[in-house]
């Protein structure tokens, strides 16, 4: 390179030089970044890397070397997501193993002594040779007052928190004001205040980190959030999960909206009420106009419901829809739904479905990605969409509420806690999500920021194959078929679960940020049982379970799971597969990046993956629906039964 850090040339030249000393013919080629990546990459006839030798440079942003390895000197599979930049294809069978045992090894000296190893190998074996590290050097003008650029932070990746910070000049006392106003904000409210883009699917210990000189940002009348997982679509209908749906109801609104304490407010219908046990009528809000000017109407609801209902996903909005049979508008500003039978939480249901214009019903989502279709009534309107980077927001000049404060939004994806926070310290950002866990206290002592929190409805949990005959990602440990599905058998499922010490999982990979869960809800929440307490951590009971269902050895089993979408997700797989080899299983683990792992997980492919759920509706029936009921498309049910678990009906009454 030629252009990427100070010094790259030279440093080329010196090394050409000391090469020749020792009699090696060497030249040297530098290139601008933008043409060394691409061909330091797959530049070669086949795709493959172009370069025998090159010069680069890597910042781990972990805070320790297992980024590196894993990245550097793991064997490369980009379907696994490793060895991303190991461009000269080294390859150690034996390093492979250890890196993979230290992700999965909790315990941190344990862990520090197989990292040592695995670099007394690779730096003996020379695949990649360290020259020096960089220090960075800030000139600030005088009439500037100096602010030291902090380093990233190590993302002590989240499970079930949110927690953000936000930039300014406020009192201190003002800050204090503006928190808790913060903390009884309506959802839509929120973003007016700079934190809109968390109030869907936060964690169990929900927050945000916020600036408190959101002044700077007032005056500009620019917002710049930093998130933590990508939107894989603007199409508020073809896939429903958290990023997607966060950033939809910026667009598109809702006939009902849910506040934070998940009950039925006003959205486009101002009032409701029960005709019969079918019949629900709701009261249209007047005026309304889509962002392009057209007024909204009975038949843009009637169509956003049906294309919701209808269009084909991997993860549909069905189980909010199924239940309806019929919408009619008997009157103006009326609308009546009939549904094939009493369904008493419709309202609550309707939150979850954006509306669209009926005339856009049939484009495909691409032409919503494009800004074609992405017409709604919400406050903001989209100016851009660069999947997997960021989505750009503008006001929308017909909007029926409270003009946005905001003349731009700029949602950015960083998926690395600590590069989030890093930008948000550094200015380049006024408010981030899911700030790492090791970071909260020292966010909690920096007087331009605040941290907001709190228990939230998501909850993470393991799915599992129980339909399949055979699973792809269970053999013997010999690594051979075997003949049946293990996880048929309930007391391997018994096993598996007595395995998990969910406290330890609390304690040491969230670091004391989330609750053990025993249900859907957290305990008190509507449709919970106080009779249902979490599973005990008892390993030997667990062994003898496996034991008495005929696998006295255990088996070789994979854990997927993704690496950038629940809050530590990596770090959970790896310790759930650690506590699942104390107990005889053979567990490795794979994990991928959300954009792969969210189509390959509601396709059904794994054995054990990963997953979480947000109960926005605030009552269980909703993961119930989704979860545990029996897939059947056309009925909305089982939207989300990766595992494709299913009970035959019951003979008692």
């Amino acid at each position: 390179m030629n252009n990427r850090y100070s010094g790259d040339v030279q440093t080329c030249q010196a090394i050409a030089s000391m090469f020749t000393a020792v009699g090696i013919r060497t030249k040297v080629e530098a290139l601008p970044i933008a043409t060394f990546f691409r061909r330091q990459r797959s530049g070669g006839a086949n795709g493959e890397p172009e370069f025998s030798s090159y010069l680069a440079i890597f910042g781990s942003s972990s805070g320790d070397q297992i980024l590196a390895l894993v990245t550097l000197m793991q064997t490369n599979d980009d379907a696994k997501g490793v060895g991303g930049n190991n461009n000269g294809r080294y390859s150690n069978p034996e390093v492979d193993r250890l890196i993979l045992k230290a992700q999965e090894t909790l315990d941190d000296a344990e862990r520090e002594s197989i990292m040592h190893r695995v670099m007394g190998i690779a730096m003996a074996e020379n695949a990649v040779m360290p020259i020096y590290f960089l220090k960075s050097s800030w000139g600030v003008s005088r009439k500037t007052e100096p602010r030291a650029k902090r380093r990233p932070i190590h993302q002590g990746d989240q499970y079930s928190s949110r927690q953000a910070v936000t930039t300014g000049s406020q009192r201190r006392s003002g800050s204090r004001r503006q928190a808790m106003t913060l903390s009884r904000l309506s959802r839509r409210d929120a973003l007016a205040a700079g934190f809109r883009a968390f109030a869907t699917g936060l964690g169990a210990f929900a927050g945000l980190v916020g600036r408190t000189d959101f002044a700077r940002s007032q005056e500009r009348k620019q917002l710049r959030i930093g998130m933590s997982a990508p939107n894989t679509t603007m199409d508020p209908h073809l896939q429903s999960n958290a990023p997607n749906n966060a950033v939809a109801t910026h667009i598109f609104d809702t006939l009902v909206n849910n506040d934070e304490k998940s009950q039925s407010r006003p959205g486009l219908a101002t009032a409701w009420r029960t005709i019969d046990d079918t019949h629900w009528e709701f009261d249209l809000r007047p005026g309304v106009k889509f962002s392009d000017g057209v007024p909204l109407t009975p038949e843009d609801i009637a169509a956003s419901i049906q294309r919701a209902n209808d269009l084909p996903s991997t993860a549909s909005f069905r189980t909010y829809t199924r239940a309806i049979k019929s919408v009619t508008s008997p009157a103006p500003g009326k609308l009546l739904i009939e549904t094939a039978t009493p369904e008493p939480l419709l309202p609550n249901s309707l939150s979850r479905i954006r509306i669209i214009a009926a005339r856009n019903k049939e484009l495909p989502s691409s032409d919503y990605n494009s800004g074609k279709a992405a017409i709604g009534t919400g406050p903001y309107i989209l100016r851009t969409y660069t999947p997997g980077s960021a989505v750009a927001l503008a006001p929308n000049p017909h909007y029926w509420g409270k003009a946005p404060p905001w003349s731009e939004v700029m949602l950015r994806i960083i998926t690395n806690g600590g590069a989030r926070l890093a930008a948000l310290l550094s200015g380049d950002l006024d408010l981030v999500e899911q700030v790492p866990y090791d970071s909260v206290e020292r966010v909690k002592k920096e007087p331009k920021l605040q941290l907001i929190r709190g228990v939230s409805s998501r909850f993470v949990y393991l799915a599992m194959d129980t339909e399949r005959a055979v699973t792809p990602f269970i053999t013997d440990r010999e690594g051979k078929p075997l003949p049946a599905n293990p996880l048929h058998d309930l007391r391997v499922r018994q096993a598996l679960s007595m395995a998990l010490n969910r406290q330890a999982i609390v304690e040491r990979v969230m670091e004391g940020n989330a609750l053990a869960a025993a249900q859907f809800l957290p305990a008190g929440g509507a449709g919970t049982s106080p009779r249902l307490k979490p599973t005990p951590f008892d390993a030997a009971k667990a062994g003898a379970l496996l034991a008495e269902a005929g696998y006295p050895k255990g088996f070789r089993l994979t854990i997927h799971g993704p690496n950038d979408r629940i809050v530590n997700d990596a770090k959970i797989v790896q310790a759930v597969a650690q506590m699942f080899t104390r107990i005889g299983i053979d567990a490795k683990v794979e994990v991928m990046p959300w954009s792969v792992y969210a189509t390959r997980s509601s396709n059904g492919e794994f054995s054990v993956a990963l997953n979480s759920w947000g109960v926005n509706t605030g009552e269980t029936s909703n993961p119930m629906v989704a979860l545990l009921a029996t897939i059947d498309v056309k009925a909305g049910m089982g939207a989300g039964n990766s595992g494709r678990y299913s009970t035959p009906p019951s003979t008692s009454s």
